[in-house]
């Protein structure tokens, strides 16, 4: 492996008139680049797969097409394996927008709009990356994307680099557009921070939508340029007003933004930090863990090089059972690790609004913050950005049927731990499988009880026994 910078390589590629599939390697995740005519046709990155079409058809409009994405990845022929490798696995992204266009779901100018999107956030990742395997191919013959425009690379770098510079501003404490802002306590947003625009509205506003929602999540939500959001955070972070856990696996596993210098922080441990709050791995491979030290809020990682997947707390989540982990060393107890107020955040999804009030009827206020969606399809970047504590989904809706919304959440790393409960008026044994073989936690059939609602919550949330 060598020294590797992405802008340096794309400005030296277009002036060697090189072309073709570059293949880069990290040391954990690896790119994949269609070069042609000094335009980056195609790009990905091995971790691309896990979400980021699901945020890129919303955000660029194309929410229609989500619901044929959705029938392709289930498919045999569109499924991605998480332990794939190599090239053929880098072109998933590429294949599954091809199969959107033969399936009438994208038009070739919105499949080449997405394909782009897709192409500079693979760029954007290699910012960090500071040392990789770089191997030339030949383009294969039968990419649908062969013919298209793509990103012009010179402007591109031009870019890459203005935003390196933007988030270098901020690199002392914010790392990564994956790390996750959260407030542990609710009085400290009305101090007066030093640089800090926002007023305690924003700021209670923004912190209600975090629950567990990395940087470049809430900017999706708030239609806020990621980097123009962090640097509004950045004195708040800096404050320790807001803090920051670290991306969820696996994407802790990408590069961290560079530092323009080395610099050394208080403990004399030279390297780049983030504001994170560290604990013991839980499940980490065998070997692999990190010794660290935290100093005034600082984690420095020593035994790891930045990038390569930092140990750390992963924020409010599930363990076994779906019950609610609250015994990391964060600091955090049971009565603040749901929600920034306290709250536990439950997201119901249903395309009846009586059920849907109903239900809202049955829950305290005080001890729950009820999320409605009736429309899944639609609202489904919103749904991956809220991190709820539990979901409760009905079975029957006309854009999606709920258990295969269940299977594709499941299938997501941001939903792994989180119990989803199955509501519907059928409980027969075979609709109670089905549910179980989607990943759903439970059952709850319709028509319910208060009581018998309150008893779901009480199990997958440990909940004390509600009066």
């Amino acid at each position: 492996m060598y020294e590797f910078e992405i802008a340096s390589f794309l400005r030296k590629t277009v002036a060697s008139f090189q072309s073709g599939r570059v293949h880069i390697i990290g040391k954990e995740v690896e790119w994949c680049l269609d070069i042609v005519d000094g335009r980056l046709l195609f790009a990905a990155h091995s971790l691309q797969y896990l979400n980021a079409l699901e945020t890129a058809l919303p955000s660029l409009g194309f929410e229609a097409a989500l619901s044929v994405y959705w029938r392709l990845i289930r498919s045999d022929l569109y499924k991605r394996q998480s332990g794939d490798r190599g090239l053929e696995s880098l072109n998933w992204t590429g294949k599954v927008v091809g199969a959107l266009i033969r399936y009438g779901a994208l038009t070739s100018e919105q499949a080449e709009s997405t394909l782009a999107m897709l192409a500079e956030d693979a760029a954007e990742s290699l910012l960090g990356l500071d040392a990789a395997t770089v191997a030339w191919h030949p383009l294969p013959q039968d990419l649908w994307h062969a013919t298209t425009h793509g990103v012009d690379i010179l402007p591109l770098t031009d870019r890459l680099s203005a935003r390196l510079k933007t988030w270098q501003s901020v690199c002392d404490r914010i790392v990564s557009p994956h790390q996750r802002p959260y407030c542990e306590n609710p009085d400290d947003l009305y101090r007066s921070v030093s640089q800090g625009v926002m007023s305690h509205q924003m700021l209670t506003a923004l912190t209600r939508l975090m629950q567990g929602a990395s940087i470049r999540q809430l900017a999706q939500a708030v239609k806020q340029d990621e980097t123009k959001l962090a640097k509004l955070l950045y004195p708040y972070i800096r404050h320790r007003v807001i803090k920051l856990w670290p991306p969820v696996q696996p994407l802790d596993r990408l590069p961290w933004i560079p530092q323009a210098e080395p610099s050394v922080v208080a403990s004399g441990v030279t390297g780049r930090q983030a504001d994170v709050v560290t604990s013991n791995p839980v499940g980490s491979a065998a070997g692999s863990s990190a010794t660290s030290a935290t100093t005034n809020g600082l984690m420095t990682n020593r035994s790891q090089p930045v990038g390569s997947g930092v140990v750390a707390d992963h924020g409010p989540s599930s363990d076994k059972g779906g019950t609610l982990n609250t015994s990391g060393s964060n600091g955090l107890d049971k009565s603040s690790s749901a929600a920034s107020d306290s709250r536990y955040l439950i997201v119901c999804i249903d395309d009846s609004q009586a059920m849907l009030e109903q239900i809202d009827s049955y829950l305290d206020s005080e001890r729950f913050e009820l999320k409605p969606i009736i429309d899944p399809v639609a609202s489904v970047s919103r749904i991956c950005a809220m991190k709820p504590d539990l979901v409760l989904m009905d079975v029957s809706m006309p854009s999606i049927n709920g258990n295969s919304l269940c299977q594709i959440l499941k299938r997501s790393y941001m939903f792994k731990d989180v119990p989803i409960i199955m509501i519907s008026s059928n409980a027969s044994p075979l609709n109670k499988a089905t549910a179980e073989s989607s990943g759903a936690t439970d059952y709850l059939e319709k028509p319910f009880s208060k009581v018998q609602l309150l008893k779901v919550l009480e199990t997958y949330l440990e909940i004390q026994h509600y009066p």
